[in-house]
């Protein structure tokens, strides 16, 4: 069963979700989700340390995304920062969608701690922002002014996207509409980051 735990870094407080003993393996949810993304990947996970990361701005991290830089290179800083806080000295990095410019940043940055890397549906330097993303920036005004249960079926949208049957997704939009609804959805500025990633790399 994984354990929540949290640490501060640099003053902005980090969560994870851990699990196991091991080679760490550490995963990183993309938008609009948070390491309960993993829920399901997790408990097949043993043998092994597991770090499910949670980004700042999302999740129960939330609130300490409103006054603090959310960006993908940012994100990938605090995730250096923590696995140096934690001692880890290398890991295996696995990012989805938004994460995996996080964890390649990251691996870029310090291949150090670089054990391996696994992108899945990952963002690039030449794909980022996608077209809805930009369309959510543009909309932020508006965005802004809603009340988090007006997003609910927005996020629905996105998400049956990523499942094979409407139980799934409806299952999914429960966990992840959470945080909306306890922190606020329309004023996150996750949904309008767009900032480039800061370089190419070749792999």
């Amino acid at each position: 069963m994984a354990e929540k735990h949290a640490a501060d870094i640099d003053g902005t407080p980090v969560r994870w979700l851990e699990q196991g003993n091991g080679l760490p393996l550490v995963l990183v949810h993309g938008i609009p989700t948070s390491p309960s993304l993993w829920r399901h990947v997790m408990p097949r996970l043993t043998g092994i340390r597991v770090l499910a990361f949670e980004m700042t701005g999302y999740g129960d991290s939330i609130p300490a995304g409103r006054s603090r830089d959310v960006s993908v290179s940012a994100q990938a800083d605090r995730l250096n920062a923590l696995l140096d806080k934690l001692r880890i000295e290398q890991a295996v990095l696995v990012g989805h969608d938004l994460g995996g410019g996080v964890v390649h940043i990251a691996a870029v940055r310090r291949p150090d701690l670089r054990a391996g890397l696994l992108i899945t549906n990952g963002i690039g330097y030449a794909s980022w922002p996608i077209p809805s993303v930009k369309a959510m920036r543009t909309a932020s005004p508006v965005l802004a002014k809603l009340p988090a249960f007006a997003l609910k079926p927005a996020l629905g949208v996105l998400l049956a996207r990523g499942h094979n049957s409407t139980d799934a997704a409806k299952e999914a939009l429960g966990v992840h509409f959470r945080p909306y609804a306890e922190h606020g959805g329309g004023r996150l500025r996750h949904w309008t980051y767009t900032t480039p990633l800061p370089f190419r790399t070749r792999c």
